[in-house]
């Protein structure tokens, strides 16, 4: 989970500018980057998905659907990648990379290691 976090942040710090144009071209709807935000993080989505249906199967807690699994990848994925597109004003704001690495990978880890479904 630390590694993922630390990667997420390192790789859209490296490649702000050319993230930030995919994400304009990708809001207008149309053009040959549309979906191309989709298709940078759908590898995280995927190998996420797998080591969470890992993580319940070994639990032996299986999800209540099948698409339990892929829901909660896509909400850490997007989890993920707001952060580090917003990581610039949050150090401005005072708290350090390490600390935003560590709390992204706590919400990563306690997530896969959760219970799959909510109660209630």
């Amino acid at each position: 989970a630390k590694r993922l976090a630390e990667a997420f942040l390192t790789f859209w710090a490296d490649h702000r500018a050319v993230i930030n144009v995919v994400d304009l071209r990708d809001a207008e709807g149309e053009g040959p980057l549309m979906g191309a935000r989709s298709q940078l993080l759908s590898g995280t989505s995927s190998a996420l998905e797998t080591v969470i249906d890992a993580a319940w199967k070994e639990r032996g807690s299986l999800p209540r659907t099948v698409g339990d699994a892929r829901a909660l990848a896509f909400v850490l994925v997007a989890m993920l990648a707001n952060v580090a597109s917003h990581q610039r004003g949050m150090v401005n704001a005072g708290v350090s990379p390490q600390q935003l690495s560590a709390a992204m990978a706590q919400q990563v880890l306690l997530a896969v290691l959760g219970s799959p479904t909510p109660q209630g």
